[in-house]
């Protein structure tokens, strides 16, 4: 229930053009194909493509002062995968919101795990700082909050 924008793999825009929701199902048609897909929250590809998820936070900055970001932690919940692997999260960096830099990856965790927490530590000074968060294994993707550990440079 957030702002979002979706995009299909390989599109500038999401493939999904009209949409009808009847006999309890949403179903929508595709641009390109005209073909019909059903919307379904537990399939995680989109007509067989790997669907990638970006979360991006707003800027964090200390008025142009800079700041140590020492930990980063994320609630997560994970639910199910297709292919009952461990599904990976990466973490990307900007001081500008166009550059990114990837400082790591993390698990979301097992298959049915409800409340995982993920921590990156020693992620480095800044004056603005923008996360992003990159999803492309076919797994539920929900976060439920974020924390950073966060000390004013005097």
């Amino acid at each position: 229930q957030l702002w979002h924008e979706r995009k299909s793999l390989g599109e500038d825009r999401w493939r999904a053009r009209g949409h009808a929701f009847c006999y309890g199902k949403h179903y929508f048609g595709d641009f390109e194909n005209g073909n019909i897909y059903e919307l379904d929250e537990t399939v995680f590809t989109e007509a067989g493509d790997e669907m990638v998820s970006e979360i991006v936070f707003p800027v964090i900055h200390n008025e142009g002062d800079r700041f140590r970001l020492h930990r980063l932690m994320v609630d997560m919940s994970m639910g199910e995968t297709i292919d009952h692997t461990e599904p990976q999260i990466r973490l990307d960096l900007s001081a500008d919101g166009t550059e990114w830099n990837t400082v790591g990856y993390g698990t979301l965790g097992d298959t049915g795990e409800r409340n995982h927490r993920l921590t990156w530590r020693r992620l480095g000074q800044h004056r603005f700082l923008h996360l992003r968060f990159i999803v492309s294994d076919p797994c539920k993707r929900a976060m439920y909050a974020a924390y950073g550990e966060i000390t004013v440079d005097k």
